[in-house]
């Protein structure tokens, strides 16, 4: 634990916001146990400005390892000439190791994670630029996971690997990062899925914010708190820093489990959901206004699950189904995904009946009344207000947060 302390304090220290905005050399290391190049398995050393740096995953052996350049190109470690596929033993963590790779010569820094797990992803073109430059962009590739000793924990291909987050995609050159894999698996006990997400945590320099609040939850009992570990990213072989790996909060038998609403409209139409065209205030909202999918059936019962979540001002346009309450709060519907129109009029009425009880001023209409009375009083006291029965569920939290019902 100490070691991975002085880690997280280095790396803030070294970083601004977290970032690990900077290049990569064209020089690799793999554990020696590769003996054919495998970007899957590989980590470039990494520049800023005059300082060089090599970040080791937890799990490798630092005294067994290969090294990898580009044919052509000569290199030497510490004045000896090794060629592109050598072991080497000198990569010692917490050492300084001279390289010099064709003309240029560094002074490498190694440093080497403790106890924590490890992601490593390539995508199908091998560089990030694609995914970068939009949340829309996706790509194929592979992943492969390591514990904290180095165990293998996951390999697989992925179906979609793509960039998330919303201020932290704009303003952090430290992405986050959404993974789909091509077989559902239950990683590090948090239950099966194919979806999971590496969220940077740009904002918290400390890196222990978000670890705290969702142990708190957890502990407290909360339902449907998010699970996640810490993990090292690699993305291409280029490390990308410290990141939260964990579960998409999302409707699923070892997620959010409530009724899949999206499923069942699915079933009773014959086109894809995706098909159908928006409807209602598409691309601006006024306050108490909402969008829709013409989805042109509705299954018998359409009074739940829904998931939703409270947006920022930017978010209402990038989703097909969403609601603007009459207080201008943004509220994106998840799930149903393409919600219809009577299923965005029924959620979008009780969320608003639910505004208004918990906001109001003065009397009370009889349905805001009756929504209140609904609430589970405890659930208002930690910031949550749960309704009905087991399934509807509404927390209405800053920030960003889900919303359940």
């Amino acid at each position: 634990m100490k070691h991975l302390i002085r880690l997280i304090l280095v790396l803030c220290l070294l970083l601004p916001c977290g970032s690990l905005a900077a290049s990569y050399l064209p020089v690799s290391v793999t554990p020696a146990e590769v003996e054919t190049f495998d970007a899957l398995q590989s980590v470039k050393l990494w520049q800023t400005g005059k300082t060089t740096y090599l970040f080791l995953p937890s799990g490798w052996d630092p005294s067994s390892l290969r090294i990898w350049y580009e044919k052509g190109d000569s290199l030497t470690v510490e004045g000896t000439s090794v060629r592109s596929g050598d072991a080497v033993t000198c990569f010692t963590p917490g050492q300084t190791v001279t390289v010099k790779y064709g003309k240029k010569s560094c002074k490498v820094k190694v440093l080497q994670s403790a106890g924590v797990a490890s992601v490593h992803i390539t995508t199908e073109s091998g560089s990030n630029t694609f995914i970068h430059k939009s949340k829309k962009n996706r790509e194929t590739g592979e992943v492969r996971i390591l514990d904290a000793d180095g165990s293998l924990v996951c390999a697989q291909k992925l179906t979609q690997v793509r960039c998330r987050g919303n201020s932290a995609f704009f303003y952090s050159p430290k992405k986050s990062y959404q993974i789909k894999l091509e077989k559902s698996e239950d990683l590090f006990g948090m239950g099966e899925s194919k979806t999971w997400i590496l969220a940077s945590g740009f904002r918290d320099r400390s890196f222990i914010r978000n670890r705290i609040a969702l142990d708190m939850a957890s502990y407290a009992g909360l339902e449907y708190t998010a699970q996640m570990v810490f993990a090292d990213a690699y993305v291409n072989g280029e490390y990308h820093g410290l990141y939260y790996f964990g579960e998409k909060v999302e409707v699923g038998s070892s997620r959010v489990d409530i009724e899949d609403l999206g499923e069942a409209t699915k079933a009773v139409n014959d086109r894809p959901l995706s098909s159908y065209a928006n409807a209602g205030a598409v691309k601006k909202a006024a306050y108490g206004e909402a969008k829709w999918v013409e989805v042109p059936n509705d299954p018998e019962d359409i009074t739940g699950g829904y998931l939703l979540r409270r947006e920022s001002m930017t978010g209402y346009k990038d989703h097909p189904s969403a609601y603007v309450t009459k207080r201008a709060d943004q509220i994106q519907i998840l799930s149903p995904k393409y919600a219809s129109k009577a299923q965005t009029s029924y959620i979008s009425q009780l969320l608003q009946s639910v505004e208004d009880a918990i906001l109001c001023q003065g009397r009370l209409r009889s349905l805001d009344r009756q929504a209140l009375q609904r609430a589970d009083r405890r659930a208002l006291l930690r910031g949550g207000v749960y309704i009905g029965g087991d399934a509807d569920v509404l927390q209405r939290q800053p920030g960003g947060q889900p919303v359940l019902l």
